[in-house]
């Protein structure tokens, strides 16, 4: 389990538009610059504007009941790590954290669903058992 500290932290940035995700999808695509394609923004100074355009300025979801969690590891058959259960009952239901943010708990155990039957990686190789996509 996570210590309330730490817990306490991660509530303080996902509460705060301008610290709730990492990067915004949209950063991670091609730009152009100065006439060459380069990934993502091109200096910290952009990203900081970026992040305080609005991008996360809607309020957080409830955080997940403990029925919601229980119906989506009934679908998964098996149990959600304790440490990712406890950010979504204690802090939201996803829409905070690395990258994009972690996804809702419906978002998750139906993507995981789908990439076990049709993984979107090379024919073969299955996704595999047990790992989450949290991640949006």
């Amino acid at each position: 389990m996570l210590t309330a500290d730490l817990v306490e932290r991660v509530r303080r940035r996902a509460a705060d538009p301008t610290q709730r995700t990492d990067a915004p999808l949209f950063l991670l695509g091609h730009t152009f610059a100065g006439g060459k394609m380069a990934i993502g923004p091109q200096s910290g100074d952009d990203l900081d504007r970026i992040n305080r355009s609005g991008q996360n300025a809607g309020p957080l979801p409830p955080a997940a009941s403990a029925a919601t969690i229980a119906a989506a590891e009934e679908r998964l058959g098996f149990a959600i790590p304790a440490e990712l259960r406890q950010l979504y009952l204690e802090i939201a239901n996803g829409g905070f954290g690395p990258g994009d943010g972690i996804a809702p708990v419906d978002t998750l155990t139906t993507r995981y669903l789908e990439y076990r039957t049709d993984p979107p990686n090379e024919p073969g190789y299955p996704w595999p058992r047990r790992l989450l996509p949290f991640n949006l």
